[in-house]
């Protein structure tokens, strides 16, 4: 086995480890295993349901994994930044983003070394920006034009913005998003926003094609960097799915968002 595959049979186990966790399966020690195809990817002997090989699925775009390969280096002085906040800076933060995903969305057209001496100089005002944004903000900071009627006021607004765009040249955006269990504020980066489309054709492949294993099989579509939001996504999913798991290798098939912290049953036979 090459270094390439190895390392991609290491992430598929802690895919699965992170899945079981949020789907409440215990997984009994000793017995996770990666296989070769034609069985699917995993092998595992659960508490709950007993031996089952699954198959997992990335949904995520090609570019994404580029973009959090950055993130070791591109996140150091973010990160770097916030364990230096005195702990006054930190509980108003957290009072004022107590269930919030804060995702600092890089420029792709700037080089890395580049993006994190620009970044780091940058964090305080950043950090101005997102304490006067009001209460309960969602969404590009960028796009915020004020909430006020106002017409002077809301020019002002977006003349800071367009301001604060070429001081901030290497941000492309500065994405808030609500979470439904308050856990103090996330951070988070990447190039793209981590909101994206999921690449959907990668299930029917899967739907489609043949595997073989002494048990029962299961497909796993995962989601590891992003939040998936675009309903039409998932009803795409879903069509593929009502018309291709009937004939397929599949028992059941889950979905499994790491970033959101869920893990589901979409569908079974």
């Amino acid at each position: 086995m090459n270094s390439k595959e190895a390392s991609k049979q290491d992430l598929e186990r802690r895919e699965f480890k992170a899945f079981a966790r949020q789907a409440g399966f215990t997984i009994v020690k000793g017995s996770l295993a990666s296989k070769a195809y034609p069985a699917p990817d995993i092998e595992v002997e659960l508490v709950e349901h007993g031996w089952r090989a699954f198959e997992l699925t990335d949904l995520n775009p090609a570019t994404s994994h580029y973009v959090w390969n950055l993130m070791a280096e591109d996140g150091s002085p973010l990160m770097d930044h916030v364990n230096a906040m005195t702990s006054e800076e930190r509980k108003a933060l957290n009072a004022k983003y107590p269930n919030a995903w804060v995702t600092f969305g890089l420029n792709y057209d700037v080089p890395p070394p580049g993006k994190k001496i620009a970044l780091e100089q940058a964090l305080p005002e950043i950090f101005q920006w997102l304490m006067a944004l009001p209460d309960g903000y969602e969404g590009d900071a960028f796009h915020y034009n004020g909430n006020t009627s106002d017409l002077a006021d809301v020019r002002r607004t977006l003349d800071e913005n367009k301001a604060r765009r070429e001081r901030l040249y290497f941000l492309r955006q500065l994405y808030i998003k609500r979470t439904a269990q308050p856990s103090g504020i996330v951070y988070m980066t990447n190039a793209g926003g981590h909101i994206q489309r999921l690449v959907v054709d990668q299930i029917k492949k899967k739907l489609t094609k043949q595997y073989k294993s002494a048990h029962p099989m299961e497909l796993l579509l995962t989601a590891r960097r992003t939040i998936p939001e675009y309903p039409d996504d998932f009803r795409e999913i879903e069509r593929v799915v009502e018309q291709f798991l009937p004939t397929s290798s599949f028992k059941r098939v889950w979905f499994h968002a790491s970033a959101i912290d869920r893990a589901w049953m979409m569908a079974e036979r």
